[in-house]
């Protein structure tokens, strides 16, 4: 009888050791099956602000200007921190400012699409207009390189963003009117 309990002993120790490593071998995997999923779906909606740019007496409704939608605004993402702008995805929203993007894993910088392309072709494209003059280069310069918003997300994630505009340089904060008043 004795030797039977010294072997009873070491082999419920065995058995109990193995009903611990396979919960904890359980929970393991399914930690592992959450983080599996290799993209995430970025949703959301673009918007415009206008203000109100004078002309006559406002009421307080229009002195607040007013938001729509970005209607077929077309957008571009890029690795955050990329050194060459290189687009990973692209995006348009519909006619209600919507828009849905996949993406790998990852930290990414969206840029609208009249920031594609090359510093100096963004110069030539954005440093007048009618009435408009440009500050200066270093303003655009960086416009340029500020992304209208980021992601940093490791799951499907929601996002609002609101462009505001300026009275006369529209998107364009480097722009300075010289033109005439508003009646």
């Amino acid at each position: 009888m004795i030797q039977s309990n010294k072997i009873f002993r070491p082999t419920l120790i065995y058995i109990l050791v193995g009903i611990l490593f396979s919960f904890a071998l359980g929970a393991c995997k399914s930690n592992t099956a959450l983080n599996s999923k290799k993209t995430i779906t970025v949703k959301g909606v673009i918007k415009h602000h206008t203000p109100y740019c004078g002309g006559a007496r406002p009421t307080p409704e229009m002195e607040k200007g007013t938001t729509k939608p970005f209607a077929n605004h077309s957008m571009f993402v890029v690795k955050k921190n990329s050194k060459k702008r290189k687009a990973v995805a692209q995006f348009t929203t519909d006619d209600r400012g919507n828009f849905s993007v996949t993406l790998p894993l990852g930290e990414y910088d969206v840029y609208g699409n009249h920031k594609k392309g090359s510093f100096k072709d963004f110069v030539s494209k954005n440093s007048s207009g009618k009435f408009l003059v440009l500050k200066d280069t270093e303003c655009l310069k960086k416009w340029y390189n500020t992304p209208e918003f980021s992601i940093n997300s490791q799951k499907d994630t929601i996002i609002e963003f609101t462009y505001s505009s300026r009275c006369y340089g529209d998107l364009n904060p480097c722009l300075k009117y010289i033109g005439p008043l508003r009646p």
